[in-house]
């Protein structure tokens, strides 16, 4: 992967996570711990998106993409429920489960994201 392939999708991540923490609001410690809780649901639809554009753009069978495409909105279903009940933790202040709800998001989204730009750029078979 070059440079280019990971700061662009890395900029439209640090873009909509800075927009939304202050975009018309003051954001306080919370505000930011639920943005940073929440910034795995944005990774895993970035990603999802990055698969969707490699099933319309290839030119192999598009089973293969569709597939994967499949798999990516499973996992991005499976972040949005890590991330709520994450958030639900920290609300009640259980931060060790907070913390152990959002390191498996966090790992899915990264993973999901990494192998979306690494198929868009021909890396990942």
């Amino acid at each position: 992967m070059t440079l280019l392939e990971v700061t662009l999708p890395g900029l439209i991540l640090f873009l909509a996570f800075v927009l939304k923490l202050v975009v018309d609001r003051t954001a306080g410690i919370p505000e930011l711990i639920a943005a940073i809780l929440e910034l795995p649901v944005d990774v895993a639809f970035l990603a999802t998106t990055l698969i969707a554009a490699f099933t319309l753009a290839t030119k192999s069978p598009a089973e293969n993409g569709l597939i994967d495409f499949v798999f990516y909105i499973v996992g991005s279903i499976l972040v949005v429920v890590l991330w709520r009940r994450s958030a639900r933790c920290f609300l009640a202040e259980q931060h060790l489960l907070t913390a152990g709800l959002s390191v498996p998001s966090y790992a899915l989204s990264a993973y999901g994201l990494v192998h979306a730009v690494g198929l868009i750029s021909g890396v990942a078979k």
